[in-house]
Formats: structure tokens, C-alpha cells, sequence
């Protein structure tokens, strides 16, 4: 499984789940780090039959879609980029 969180210091961070040396599943934060001008108010993760997609938005109104390749930030793509000249707050898939 794989958990994304934003927030006020501008990045989209990638976090996966994995078992530690006790056995225990931990959250571990990947090197993915994917970053925005602004504030990111909203994310979301696109359904699954098209692949690991994830949609951002930041209060500036750049809105992201970034294809997730894997959790390494080198290979994965920005696939669509739009400014808005109004803020966003929340972002969703259709």
C-alpha cells in the first residue's frame, strides 16, 4: 500500500507500508517528494485501472497530475499541468 500526504510546506509525499525489524508494519517515507509553489490544499489518487495516477491541487491554482512510475521521484512524470487563476481547495477524479 502506498499513502500520500500534503500540506503547508509545498511537497506531495509518498509513504509506503512496510514490516520493520520487529515485525511490526511501519510507514515508511519514500524519496518521492513532489513539489508545488504554493500551499497543496487537496490530493487525490485516480482508480486503480488507470494506473497509480495522483492529482494535486495548491492554493495557488496550479493543479497536477503525476503518473506514478515508482516511489522514486527521478522517474515519475508530470503528466498534465494547468494554472488557474483562482484558488483550489479540493481536487477529485471523475
Amino acid at each position: 500500500p502506498i499513502l500520500a500526504s500534503c500540506g503547508y510546506d509545498k511537497f506531495v509525499r509518498l509513504w509506503k507500508e512496510k514490516v520493520d525489524e520487529n515485525d511490526k508494519l511501519i510507514w515508511k517515507l519514500e524519496s518521492c517528494k513532489i513539489e508545488f509553489n504554493d500551499y497543496v490544499e487537496d490530493i487525490s489518487f485516480c482508480h486503480k485501472i488507470f494506473g497509480l495516477k495522483l492529482a494535486g491541487c495548491s492554493k495557488n491554482g496550479k493543479i497536477k497530475i503525476i503518473d506514478i512510475i515508482n516511489t522514486n521521484v527521478a522517474t515519475n512524470k508530470c503528466t498534465f499541468q494547468k494554472d488557474s487563476p483562482l484558488s483550489c481547495s479540493s481536487i477529485c477524479w471523475n
